[in-house]
């Protein structure tokens, strides 16, 4: 927060809008602080729930109808328990956490933490993902939560179309991997798209958005020795460096 504080000029710091960004991520940074404790108690009732629930599946005199709930049971929490696992790796206090990752599943994992707010504002997602993508040395709760500011990108602009689409593209470029973010919104033209990278750049004026998603996704980008650039066609691309010598920090 000081950090964020300091990049502020003087003047939007006393303005109001200022004021507001700057408490908005206070709020945000308490309750990130909290996310961890939660989440560990809840899996931890997640795991005697799910106990119980296999327990009571091998009682041979339950009926057929019984089992088919109790395994939906099951499939509900082992659902639970992932989307809490993706939630508890983006939540994690600044450091590195080098990880070993399939893109295809960490693009998987991600979506999974959108899945709601899509379905609730009737957003199609497309998935597109290559076979042959290999694994990556990633910071995987940074580069979890890059991919989550370009989701909510996406889900902002398409928020007043009439048809609300969001493709998600994993692949190969050349010896690196890309994830493409494209979204049926009205898109940016080459003024926007050279701002769009600013921090505290958004179009909002409601104080919900700060305007420091794509700034900090084109960051964790560049710390993996990539990139995140924009083009109508295929929406924003955030592009990552196989070899980008972070299992040196492992």
């Amino acid at each position: 927060m000081e950090k964020v504080a300091q990049t502020l000029e003087p003047y939007e710091i006393n303005s109001e809008s200022g004021q507001k960004r700057l408490l908005q991520m206070h709020r945000n940074s308490e309750v990130c602080s909290c996310v961890s404790g939660v989440t560990h108690d809840v899996n931890n009732l997640l795991g005697a729930a799910m106990a119980y629930a296999e327990l009571v599946s091998f009682d041979e005199g339950i009926s057929d109808d019984s089992k088919k709930m109790l395994s939906q049971v099951v499939d509900g929490i082992t659902k639970c328990s992932r989307l809490i696992s993706s939630l508890t790796s983006i939540s994690r206090k600044e450091r590195p956490d080098i990880n070993l990752v399939a893109p295809q599943q960490l693009m998987d994992e991600v979506l999974v933490l959108r899945d709601y707010e899509f379905k609730v504002r009737q957003i199609t997602v497309e998935r597109n993902f290559e076979i042959n993508t290999g694994t990556l040395a990633v910071d995987l709760p940074k580069l979890k939560m890059a991919l989550v500011f370009l989701l909510v990108n996406a889900q902002d602009a398409v928020e007043n179309t009439a048809q609300k689409r969001v493709k998600v593209t994993v692949g190969n470029a050349g010896d690196d991997v890309y994830f493409d973010i494209w979204d049926s919104g009205p898109g940016l033209n080459s003024e926007q798209t050279e701002a769009a990278f600013d921090a505290f750049q958004t179009s909002w004026s409601d104080g919900t958005h700060m305007g420091l998603g794509l700034f900090s996704a084109r960051k964790i980008a560049e710390f993996h020795g990539g990139s995140l650039t924009y083009t109508q066609e295929r929406g924003f691309r955030l592009l990552i460096k196989r070899d980008n010598g972070l299992m040196q920090m492992a």
